[in-house]
């Protein structure tokens, strides 16, 4: 009697273990099978895709808190839509789970639409002209302003891309006057780069065009100047004057421009090209000259003839008036030139 409790103890104290056993068994089981249903429609805001995105899942608990973590496709561009196959899916459930049985349901492609957020154009243009202007500090007599900015389409970025660049600045020569006249004048293409400051996967790249206005500070005559007359130093003020094309090799200085002579009417309050002016004669043909003859310390002084008219720095033929000897000279003033051979 002794014997058959103890047998009957055993088996009932067993019980417990064997229905652990058979529930673990069916645990094991379960983990190996999970349930994927897919959505007909997914919002996305990244640039890439993930399953929990476009899929609900039950089952297996540990195969179900992966999902949220397999990528399974870059998402369509900011504002737009795609579509995602069920077949890539079966693919990609596949290579990550291989051990597993995933049954897999819904709609053969998933419609994915991403996120946009539109750009402020008034906000890309005083970006802009700060990133410029960080470079463009070289020039006193030079300024700018960025007046326009506008994407060459309707553009939308993802919520994510909150950082600006602008990678055409880094290339520009905003330290040479000459460059900044020919290519900073007027309407420009510039790429904008929108980033995400925590993904650099995760960038647009969008072409806009942008209308610079380049001011310069210049000599301008205060009032009309007509041909052939001597430009005096009451004649010309400096202004500040909003640049064009046509303007790209205007006078930057007073010393280049008083004392020469207008080949062309002078308009006031416009810039003055070279091209408009010529020296004035300061001397003329069969003028009587002091002709200046140096060598080394020694200086000596004589009358000359010019025999040919000219300006100030130009080397013209004189006689010397007591030898008749034929030199050259250059014209140091309208009443003064200097010997350079001898």
């Amino acid at each position: 009697m002794s014997d058959r409790l103890t047998f009957l103890s055993g088996v009932i104290s067993s019980l417990p273990l064997l229905a652990l056993a058979s529930g673990a068994f069916a645990l094991d089981v379960d983990q190996k099978n999970i349930d994927l249903v897919l959505k007909t429609k997914a919002t996305v805001a990244s640039h890439r895709v993930y399953l929990s995105d476009v899929a609900t899942c039950s089952g297996a608990t540990t195969y179900c808190q992966e999902i949220s973590g397999i990528d399974v496709a870059q998402s369509p561009s900011a504002g737009r839509t795609g579509f995602l196959q069920k077949s890539h899916i079966e693919t990609i459930v596949g290579k990550e789970w291989p051990g597993i049985k995933a049954i897999i349901s819904g709609p053969e492609a998933i419609r994915i639409e991403t996120v946009g957020v539109e750009l402020s154009a008034e906000d890309l243009r005083q970006k802009f002209e700060d990133s410029l202007l960080s470079k463009f500090h070289t020039h006193k007599n030079l300024r700018l302003r960025v007046s326009r900015l506008q994407p060459m389409n309707q553009v939308k970025v993802r919520p994510s891309q909150v950082k600006v660049d602008f990678p055409d600045v880094r290339s520009m020569g905003l330290d040479d006057r000459a460059w900044v006249l020919r290519n900073m004048i007027g309407n420009r293409p510039i790429q904008v780069k929108v980033f995400s400051s925590n993904d650099p996967d995760d960038a647009s790249l969008i072409q806009a065009n942008a209308y610079i206005v380049l001011e310069a500070q210049l000599p301008l005559p205060v009032q009309t100047i007509g041909v052939g007359q001597t430009i005096a130093g009451d004649d010309i003020a400096m202004g500040w004057i909003a640049m064009r094309r046509g303007y790209q090799d205007a006078a930057f200085d007073l010393g280049s421009i008083i004392g020469r002579k207008t080949r062309q009417t002078l308009q006031a309050g416009e810039p003055i090209s070279p091209r408009f002016l010529e020296n004035a004669t300061a001397v003329t043909r069969n003028q009587s000259v002091k002709m200046l003859v140096r060598s080394g310390d020694l200086e000596i002084s004589a009358r000359a003839i010019a025999q040919q008219a000219g300006s100030v720095g130009q080397t013209i033929d004189v006689v010397n008036a007591a030898t008749k000897r034929k030199l050259k000279a250059r014209i140091v003033d309208e009443q003064t030139v200097e010997a350079v051979s001898f």
